[in-house]
Formats: structure tokens, sequence, C-alpha cells
């Protein structure tokens, strides 16, 4: 199969106590892709009821990312109520073939994304553990 693109991935995180230096966990690698399929991007909501994902045209994705949107707000200073109530919208992700089981394998904080390079395209189903929460799904395809 011939290369057409490649999906370059650079992530940094730094761990740090107080008064100590930080410690930096870095990730750089290229991920080689065989089609000019464009990747598909979708903003959109959960509620508490196990859902799964939609990856649009992109059926056998070699990616997928999913950011919780949660935590942005209109205002400059978000109340307490207005943060807490954000802090609850932590959006579960569990794998299965079949059915959805109870709990979550994943959690995905407001705020925070993960990637998942699914092996065989098992049912990838969301919740939200608290009300309805607004989050990107982005499938790349291989």
């Amino acid at each position: 199969m011939e290369q057409k693109g490649s999906l370059t991935i650079v992530e940094n995180a730094y761990h740090q106590l107080i008064g100590e230096e930080s410690t930096r966990i870095e990730s750089r690698y290229e991920v080689p892709l065989f089609t000019d399929e464009q990747p598909y991007i979708r903003r959109t909501k959960v509620g508490e009821k196990w859902e799964t994902i939609d990856t649009g045209w992109v059926k056998d994705p070699r990616m997928i990312w999913i950011h919780n949107e949660e935590g942005k707000f209109t205002q400059v200073n978000p109340t307490k109520e207005e943060r807490k109530e954000s802090d609850k919208r932590i959006i579960g992700v569990t794998f299965n073939s079949f059915q959805a089981c109870s709990y979550a394998c994943l959690d995905v904080y407001p705020g925070q994304s993960i990637r998942i390079c699914p092996s065989g395209f098992y049912k990838i189903l969301v919740k939200s553990q608290h009300g309805t929460a607004k989050y990107t799904l982005t499938a790349l395809p291989k």
C-alpha cells in the first residue's frame, strides 16, 4: 500500500510538586496514512445514557480523538456553582462489540481529551456522568 501522507503527534506533560522542578513527559511520533480521505470532525453532545460514537465516513479509523469541551465558560469569572456543575460533566468511554456495560473504561474530564487507536473496530460508546456534556469527536482514516 502506498503512503499518501502522515499524522504527526507531539505532546508534552509536566509533573511538578510545590517547591521542586518539574518533570517533563514527552511523546513525539509520526503515523503513516494510506488514504487521502479527510478526517471526520464532529462537535456533539452526550447525555447520561450510553451512545455509540459516530465516525461519519471513516468506517475503520486509525485514530479517534475525544475532547471534552466542558469547562469553557461564557463569563470571565464563572460562579462556584457553574464550576462545580461543569466539573461533574465527565465523559465515560467504554468498548464493546455487543452491548454497553454499566461502567466506563476511560474517563475524559472537562477540558481534557484522549486518543484511541482501535485494533479491530469494536463499538465505542460514550456517556456523561452528569447531565449533558459537549465534546468533539475526530476520526482519522488509515
